[in-house]
């Protein structure tokens, strides 16, 4: 069921103003500890075994060296509540405040589609939410590749109103950071026959500075030895901020489970010192992605980001490649999973249209 409509409200994210003005996340993420020297352990009892390590090659190893599945199988098996903890830690002082809001804003084109526009592209941006996008074919071969350029990225494991300063915004381990929450897509679209490469190779570690041309880099051997490929997905998580101890969480509920929002980030001009050639690609399926899962629920994603950066999406000239953020800092790994399975299922009707 549809939850009762909300007001959307505006905060600052982060993702938003570091595509605005070129900062790294790590320079303006404050009040949690990030890049723990040892990753959360995980219960034997509570996550699936899973043949993932955390990778310790470069960028130039061979490819199969860093990739949890290449074929239809799920290696990662988790469940969506499985890595939220079973009882709520105590507040401790050091920490801050989790305020649950939707975030909002933007220009409405269409279909329950807004956008926050700072690419400084002037176009018809209603006529990118019709019109046929990249399809997926009756192959074996993969499909798509999902990578995370900011691997290290992770959740909350409870939702009581507050975070404590131990609690980690970072890891390093594929089964506790946004990986997994990758993996519950990769199982979503191979549930329905889809090819799938999840690539889990810690671009943002041990240096966050440099993730995007380490991860170029792979994308690019990728798109070379799997010429099937016609999705590219970089999942991230944001933070949003109201001041430096409070954090949003934004959440929706749909059919009673609750839902991290969805924002995409795309970059949208063309230029010789940028070249972008398939940007249309990517913001017709951007846009009819936001359309699909905003008929679940019509909060479910926030405005679309157009950029002037590309984020590698000028990767993959025969497909489409999307930067999708699935929550915050602050949102649960259950939400972000949900969200997951809603987009694996909405990518599959899309695409297979």
């Amino acid at each position: 069921m549809r939850q009762p409509k909300r007001a959307a409200s505006a905060f600052l994210s982060l993702a938003v103003l570091t595509a605005a003005i070129a900062l790294p996340l790590w320079a303006i993420e404050k009040g949690r500890p990030s890049l723990p020297t040892a990753s959360t352990p995980v219960s034997p009892t509570t996550v699936a075994t899973t043949t993932a390590t955390v990778p310790k090659t470069s960028p130039s190893t061979a490819l199969s060296d860093r990739v949890i599945a290449v074929s239809a199988e799920p290696v990662i098996e988790q469940q969506p509540a499985l890595l939220d903890a079973a009882t709520i830690p105590k507040q401790k002082d050091g920490g801050g405040t989790v305020i649950e809001d939707i975030c909002g804003g933007g220009t409405a084109i269409g279909q329950q589609v807004s956008i926050k526009n700072i690419s400084h592209r002037s176009y018809d941006w209603a006529s990118l939410l019709k019109g046929k996008t990249v399809q997926f074919t009756d192959t074996t071969e993969p499909q798509v590749l999902i990578l995370h350029t900011h691997t290290t990225e992770s959740y909350m494991t409870y939702y009581a109103g507050y975070y404590n300063a131990d609690d980690v915004a970072r890891s390093k381990n594929p089964a506790t950071n946004v990986c997994a929450v990758g993996e519950v897509l990769a199982n979503r679209l191979r549930a329905a026959g889809i090819g799938v490469i999840h690539d889990t190779t810690l671009y943002d570690s041990p240096e966050y500075t440099g993730a995007y041309g380490r991860a170029e880099v792979s994308i690019q051997k990728f798109t070379k030895k799997y010429p099937s490929l016609k999705l590219i997905l970089d999942l991230h998580r944001d933070a949003v901020l109201r001041d430096s101890v409070t954090r949003i969480k934004p959440t929706v509920t749909v059919d009673g489970q609750k839902a991290a929002q969805v924002m995409l980030v795309l970059g949208a001009n063309d230029t010789d010192g940028n070249p972008n050639p398939t940007w249309k690609n990517n913001v017709r399926l951007g846009f009819q992605l936001t359309a699909a899962l905003q008929k679940q629920e019509e909060l479910l994603c926030r405005p679309v980001n157009l950029t002037e950066t590309n984020y590698n999406q000028n990767l993959l000239p025969n497909g489409a490649m999307l930067l999708v953020e699935i929550g915050t800092d602050v949102n649960t790994f259950s939400e972000a999973m949900v969200s997951a399975t809603l987009i694996g299922d909405a990518l599959v009707d899309i695409m297979r249209a």
